[in-house]
């Protein structure tokens, strides 16, 4: 008995890896979304997010500005140029 192949087993393979390739992409943009929602409820939840400003910034009234961005520390472990808060929160102890 004869069987003839069209193509050989190992091409499939390479099709897998194909497809895998567009489901990473997938996987990461679902993760992010996933990310973005959390952090926002999360952050609604324990009063965290600044209402005003995530509809200015999504209305495109407050642009993205990567110099607000610092991680330079002065001599004290503060970040230069930001200034300091009113105070520190209490994180919730378990």
């Amino acid at each position: 008995m004869v069987c003839s192949r069209t193509s050989p087993p190992w091409y499939g393979v390479g099709l897998i890896i194909g497809i895998d390739r567009f489901m990473s992409e997938a996987r990461a943009v679902t993760n992010f979304a996933g990310n973005a929602v959390a952090t926002l409820l999360i952050g609604t939840w324990t009063g965290e997010v600044d209402k005003e400003r995530v509809n200015r910034v999504l209305a495109g009234e407050l642009p993205f500005d990567e110099k607000t961005l610092l991680d330079e520390k002065d001599g004290d472990d503060h970040l230069v140029g930001v200034p300091e808060q009113g105070g520190e929160k209490e994180l919730a102890k378990a």
